[in-house]
């Protein structure tokens, strides 16, 4: 079997439309992890600062009990 210049043609096509394809796939994958950091950053920041209030809490507890002890 043969191959036409043609079917070497529509191949080559198919394989340009496939890495185009492939090309803007991997640019989507890109933005979305970069959303996703982003995203993952500002959890952390949220988790940090309810970390710091329930520290704050828990020092104004401890104070509240070294007060009732004297």
């Amino acid at each position: 079997m043969t191959a036409t210049i043609e079917d070497i043609r529509e191949i080559l096509k198919e394989l340009a439309q496939s890495q185009q394809e492939l090309s803007q796939s991997q640019q989507e994958l890109s933005q979305a992890q970069k959303e996703t950091d982003k995203q993952i950053k500002e959890t952390d920041k949220q988790i940090n600062r309810v970390s710091k209030q329930i520290g704050e809490l828990g020092n104004r507890l401890g104070e509240f009990v070294e007060w009732q002890v004297r």
